[in-house]
């Protein structure tokens, strides 16, 4: 069973995690399932359920974008899913590619690379990595922009 809760007063939220997990549980042993938003939540609802039920074992915190891209590969198995990571190697990968980099829509991305050695390299890392993290927000941010680029058009109206 899912349940969601949220609020801005993280100290309440933990005490109802606390209470709902101290109620449900019948062992150590039964895992505890809890979504988190980011690594510095995890360690402090981890150390929270330590201080107010004695121990906390068994806690399984997964972030919740991990959690979404299960849920959703689950319920349509027959749909390719792209996450950030993903993009920034493709996007890596033809930053390595000449054949790729040679057209003509893409001649800035030549100029910006236009280096040598580390230089080089780190400058294709950075460039995949900040793309990638544009395309990632684009997804939450601007789903029309998206659309239109898969329709094979070149900006929204």
């Amino acid at each position: 069973m899912i349940r969601f809760c949220c609020t801005n007063r993280l100290e309440a939220l933990l005490d109802a995690l606390a209470v709902t997990v101290g109620g449900e549980r019948q062992s150590l042993f039964d895992p505890v399932a809890v979504i988190v938003p980011n690594p510095l939540i995890e360690s402090f609802v981890k150390q929270g359920l330590a201080r107010r039920l004695g121990i906390a074992v068994n806690v399984n915190a997964r972030f919740l974008r991990s959690f979404l891209y299960d849920v959703a590969r689950a319920s349509r198995p027959d749909v390719e899913l792209v996450d950030r990571d993903r993009t920034e190697g493709e996007l890596l990968a033809l930053f390595h590619d000449p054949g790729s980099l040679a057209s003509p829509a893409l001649a800035a991305v030549r100029d910006y690379l236009d280096a040598d050695g580390d230089a080089l390299d780190r400058k294709r890392v950075q460039l995949a990595s900040s793309v990638a993290t544009l395309f990632d927000e684009y997804t939450y941010t601007r789903p029309e922009m998206l659309a239109a680029w898969r329709a094979g058009e070149s900006s929204v109206d």
